[in-house]
C-alpha cells in the first residue's frame, strides 16, 4: 500500500476507524449453508481472527504516516431490528449476538493498548459505543424507540424503501433503517468520543490537537 501524500502531512491527519459490525450481520450470524464460520470458530476464536487482520491494516496504516487513530468498538448488534426479528424472536435484543460481539470489542481494546506499546510516536484511542446502549441511558437522552426502524422497511429487506413513509419524530428513533442509526443516535456517539466520554486514553478532542 502506498500514499500520494507526504507521511508529514498524513502524521497530522486524524484517522477513525469504525468495521467489524458486517463481520458480524453479513457473516457470522447469516444463516444458510453460504456461510459457515459460526460452525468454524467460537467467538472468541472469531473475534481473534478479525483482530489478526485489523492488526495487520492498522500497522499498515501506520507504515504510511498515520499517528493519530481513534479506533470505535462494535456496537450491540443484537439490538438492532434485524437482529431482533431474526435471533431474538421479534421480542427484545439477541443475548447472543451481543454476546458474540463482546470478545472483539475486548480484543480491539487490547489492540490499543498494544499498539501503543509498540510504537511510541502513535496516539490511539478506543471509543466504547457497546457499554452505553442501555435503556436508561436511551431514555435520558430523549429515544423512545429503540428497537424499531424509523423508514419503511419491505419484508425480507433491510434498507429503506423508496418514496415510502418514514416516522415522524425521528429524533426519538435510535435506527433509521434495520441496520443502521439515525442521525439523532450517531451525534450521541460523536459527541461522547469527542468529549471523552466513551474515549481512552484520548477523547477525540485531544488527539486531533496532540
Amino acid at each position: 500500500m502506498t500514499a500520494n501524500v507526504p507521511s508529514t502531512k498524513l502524521e497530522k491527519c486524524l484517522y477513525t476507524i469504525n468495521i467489524g459490525s458486517n463481520d458480524y450481520l453479513n457473516n457470522y450470524f447469516m444463516q444458510g449453508d453460504k456461510y459457515n464460520s459460526s460452525r468454524t470458530f467460537t467467538y472468541d476464536q472469531y473475534a481473534e481472527f478479525l483482530i489478526r487482520r485489523y492488526r495487520s491494516y492498522l500497522e499498515s496504516l501506520y507504515a504510511q504516516g498515520a499517528r493519530k487513530v481513534a479506533l470505535f468498538g462494535v456496537s450491540k448488534l443484537g439490538c438492532t431490528p434485524r437482529m431482533i426479528a431474526s435471533h431474538g424472536a421479534g421480542l427484545g435484543c439477541a443475548a447472543e449476538v451481543n454476546k458474540a460481539v463482546e470478545p472483539f470489542n475486548k480484543k480491539l481494546k487490547a489492540l490499543v493498548s498494544e499498539f501503543s506499546t509498540n510504537f511510541k510516536d502513535a496516539k490511539i484511542t478506543y471509543v466504547d459505543i457497546f457499554t452505553s446502549q442501555t435503556p436508561l441511558a436511551y431514555a435520558a437522552l430523549g429515544f423512545t424507540e429503540t428497537g424499531k426502524s424509523c423508514c419503511t422497511v419491505e419484508s425480507g429487506e433491510e434498507l429503506c424503501a423508496a418514496n415510502k413513509p418514514v416516522c415522524e419524530f425521528r429524533r426519538t428513533y435510535v435506527y433509521w433503517d434495520k441496520v443502521h442509526s439515525t442521525e439523532a443516535a450517531n451525534k450521541i456517539v460523536a459527541n461522547s468520543a469527542f468529549t471523552g466520554v466513551t474515549a481512552f486514553p484520548y477523547s477525540l478532542s485531544v488527539l486531533a490537537v496532540l
